[in-house]
């Protein structure tokens, strides 16, 4: 994630949603741990492990993630991911 705005992004308030009946997984052993638990400053960049758990029936993926401001100006728009299950 890069923060292009001008106010720093809490990322423990980062909110990611895994639709269609899928579970976020969080498996520290692996690498996926949720987010960070810091502040992001404008300009910066920030990365991490992700992942869903998908039904088998499920075809495409759809993962959202919306980020939260704390300056209290409001949420940013969320960004969402597609693709294709494998």
């Amino acid at each position: 994630m890069r923060n292009g705005s001008k106010s720093a992004i809490d990322l423990s308030m980062v909110s990611l949603s895994c639709p269609d009946g899928a579970d976020q997984i969080f498996d520290t052993d692996a690498g996926f741990g949720g987010t960070p638990d810091t502040h992001l400053l404008p300009g910066e960049s920030q990365t991490w492990k992700a992942a869903c758990e998908f039904p088998k029936r499920a075809g495409s993926a759809q993962i959202e993630i919306t980020p939260a401001d704390t300056s209290g100006s409001g949420w940013y728009r969320t960004a969402i991911f597609t693709g294709r299950v494998q």
